[in-house]
C-alpha cells in the first residue's frame, strides 16, 4: 500500500507530465494518462472529453507551472489533486482540481477543472 506522500509525489509528476509539450502533442501519451471517461471543465468555459484531446496535435502547447499542490484520498485508489497554475502565456493564475483513479495498476485522470482566479 502506498502512503499518501508517495501518491502525492506520483500524481504531481503526472500533472507536470501533462503540461509538457511531448505529452500534450502526443495522442498516444495522452491515452496513457487520460481515462476513457475523462471529462474536463476548462477555465475557458469549454467542456472536453477524452476523444477531444486525442486528435492531431493533441491538446496544444502551454507554458505553465504548478504551485500549492495537494492530494486528498477520496476512496481506495482514487485521489483529488488541487493546485494553482501560473500560465506564462496568458499571464494568469488558475485554480485546478483533478480526480485520478488507479486503473489496472496505472493512475489515470478521470476529471479535471480549471477556474480563473484573481491572483
Amino acid at each position: 500500500m502506498n502512503s499518501i506522500h508517495t501518491i502525492k509525489e506520483t500524481i504531481l509528476r503526472l500533472e507536470e507530465k501533462l503540461l509538457q509539450r511531448e505529452t500534450r502533442t502526443s495522442p498516444e501519451k495522452l491515452k496513457e494518462l487520460l481515462a476513457e471517461e475523462f471529462l474536463e471543465f476548462g477555465s475557458s468555459g469549454h467542456v472536453w472529453v477524452r476523444d477531444d484531446c486525442l486528435g492531431d496535435g493533441g491538446v496544444g502547447v502551454v507554458k505553465m507551472t504548478i504551485h500549492d499542490f495537494e492530494v486528498r484520498e477520496l476512496a481506495p485508489d482514487v485521489v483529488l489533486a488541487t493546485f494553482r497554475v501560473f500560465d506564462e502565456h496568458r499571464v494568469i493564475y488558475t485554480l485546478r482540481s483533478s480526480i485520478w483513479k488507479k486503473v489496472e495498476g496505472n493512475w489515470k485522470m478521470t476529471f479535471h477543472q480549471g477556474t480563473l482566479t484573481k491572483s
